[in-house]
């Protein structure tokens, strides 16, 4: 395994393991984020892992090579912000349309909206969905949909029909579905696990 790795979007649940005398940072991009900064074709990647120093431009190597030499966290953090805020500034005065799926969380009518502005169809959409996420629309949607319900249970301390309820959900049973097809485990005990101190399971859906 490489030093320094990155993640392509993943159709299907995924484990990774970690040593437990190593020390690891992830820098996690929201879906089409890194896209949009690098200007690559990210459909090559899904469902894999690869060296990130030779996927990323080389312009981002430096900014690599110092978040895996700074002392810890706090500086690893220091180091992404100041990189990437000014490049996040230049993707949103380019691409203010995109911007507002993003911030949409992917949804249909965002997307259709986007469509109008510049001019696509349907599949030319779709196509470049999966260039610049790896993913289907509909796809992104289900998963973000599926994290904001857990989300809600995690820090509203909302039971799994609230939650449901509130993301769109026909019922319980269809969020628990969404959920076990996403991260192997039924909502409730999703958020008991991700409250639980010390394993790394479901690191994601903690707390940072």
């Amino acid at each position: 395994m490489p030093t320094i790795t990155l993640s392509g979007a993943h159709r299907h649940p995924y484990h990774s393991v970690s040593s437990r005398d190593g020390d690891s940072f992830c820098l996690a991009f929201q879906p089409g984020a890194l896209g949009l900064l690098t200007g690559q074709d990210l459909a090559p990647l899904t469902d894999r892992i690869t060296d990130a120093v030779t996927w990323l431009p080389e312009e981002w190597h430096p900014f690599l090579a110092a978040v895996h030499a700074a002392p810890d966290h706090g500086a690893r953090k220091a180091l992404c912000v100041a990189f990437l805020t000014p490049r996040w500034g230049a993707v949103a005065d380019r691409h203010a349309a995109w911007l507002q799926v993003l911030q949409q969380d992917w949804q249909r009518g965002a997307r259709q909206a986007l469509a109008t502005t510049l001019g696509w169809t349907p599949r030319h959409l779709q196509r470049r969905t999966r260039q610049l996420v790896g993913l289907r629309p509909g796809e992104i949607e289900r998963m973000l949909r599926a994290e904001h319900a857990l989300l809600t249970m995690r820090d509203g301390d909302a039971g799994a029909l609230d939650a449901a309820l509130l993301h769109g959900y026909a019922d319980q049973a269809h969020f628990s579905r969404e959920a076990r097809s996403l991260f192997e485990r039924p909502p409730a005990a999703l958020k008991a696990h991700a409250q639980q101190p010390g394993d790394d399971a479901d690191w994601l859906l903690r707390r940072s």
